[in-house]
């Protein structure tokens, strides 16, 4: 398994948002799956997020019909560029997919800012 600590990345894209509680934050990948492994104060147990979940691109077959749905983190790319991806996500994304995360206050008014952009559409 390949891990690569991204927790400062984060903070710096993201500030006082993100929650003062964890400690570490890796991004880890076998050749089968890629996960978030975070670590917060007092708890001695890091929480781990399968991104399985998480797809990438809607693949067409020959007929232009959807055939599957190929992952965004393939764990035959590297882990760096893997990383990055994850890295990439905007802040709504990030709070739908891990949680604490974010603090109570930064997660409220991610989820406020994005229900405006729906009201405006």
């Amino acid at each position: 398994m390949q891990k690569l600590e991204i927790l400062t990345q984060i903070k710096m894209k993201f500030g006082n948002q993100i929650n003062p509680q964890l400690v570490k934050m890796k991004y880890c990948q076998t050749i089968k799956n890629a996960h978030i492994e975070m670590c917060f104060q007092n708890i001695s147990t890091p929480l781990t997020i399968d991104l399985a979940f998480i797809g990438g691109e809607i693949v067409k077959d020959d007929k232009g019909n959807d055939a599957d749905i190929l992952q965004m983190f393939n764990p035959d790319a590297d882990i760096i560029d893997n990383a990055k991806s994850f890295l990439g996500l905007d802040n709504y994304s990030l709070m739908m997919c891990i949680d604490n995360l974010y603090t109570e206050e930064a997660a409220n008014s991610i989820n406020e800012k994005y229900l405006m952009t729906l009201k405006n559409k």
